[in-house]
């Protein structure tokens, strides 16, 4: 599930904002930006895409390195910079549709964290956790 990686990098923004030296992490003002990579054996066939969604719950605690974010799925917006207006709404029309999110039947995307350890390059975190989507949870 290429989404899963997108969510361990927001996961690991959100709990390096906690840190002492960066305010506090305010959902009503948080935006996530996604980036979908294109892989596999049609990869040649496929885009990768930039979709930005503001953060509706944060809940982070810094001192267990735990967090959880949930966004709603309805609120992600396709921003890919290289494809004309038409394209776009193509794209977001598509990616919210039944056939990837299916965002009227699973409204939610939910993510939580079951492992936080620091990163190579200073405030940076290897985040691993749970991702629902769908409603269903992957790893």
């Amino acid at each position: 599930m290429q989404w899963k990686h997108c969510w361990i990098f927001l996961v690991a923004v959100l709990m390096g904002a906690q840190s002492p030296q960066v305010p506090e992490t305010k959902p009503q003002q948080s935006t996530i930006t996604i980036k979908v990579n294109k892989a596999g054996m049609f990869s040649t066939f496929a885009h990768n895409h930039l979709i930005k969604a503001p953060i509706a719950r944060v809940n982070v605690d810094a001192a267990r390195l735990a967090g959880e974010i949930t966004v709603m799925a309805r609120d992600m917006k396709v921003v890919d910079p290289e494809v004309s207006d038409k394209d776009r709404a193509e794209i977001q029309n598509t990616m919210l549709g039944p056939k990837v999110l299916d965002q009227e039947k699973y409204p939610e995307i939910h993510f939580v964290t079951t492992r936080v350890e620091p990163g190579t390059v200073p405030q940076t975190f290897r985040v691993t956790g749970m991702l629902e989507l769908h409603g269903q949870n992957a790893r």
